[in-house]
């Protein structure tokens, strides 16, 4: 097991527990599909816990946190956060359509 897949499976189950939180607001009716996809991805999420604790048994811990960020590029990095950022901000003011072309032009150039 590396520490970067327990990272990855903590961090599924909070992201699930805050939608889940989200999606029992909404009205019964508009529930079942939230619900089915969020059912989905925790039995995914517990099948890839399952995969990592049976290969924890033939295996050592390994921490590879500094691998994953050894060839980090930071200026891609928040290029592409400022690029969503943008994308979000300029959304209700140009509309779906012109702000989405104008994002896949930032992004792709």
């Amino acid at each position: 097991m590396k520490s970067s897949d327990l990272v990855v499976i903590i961090l599924m189950y909070v992201i699930c527990a805050f939608f889940t939180y989200h999606t029992l607001l909404l009205p019964e009716q508009a529930q079942t599909y939230p619900l089915c996809l969020l059912i989905g991805l925790v039995i995914l999420n517990t099948i890839l816990l399952i995969c990592c604790l049976w290969r924890l048994r033939s295996t050592q811990y390994a921490n590879d946190l500094s691998d994953i960020f050894s060839n980090f590029l930071s200026k891609q990095f928040f290029s592409i956060l400022l690029a969503c950022v943008l994308y979000l901000i300029l959304m209700p003011i140009g509309g779906f359509y012109l702000t989405s072309c104008i994002y896949l032009a930032g992004v792709l150039c």
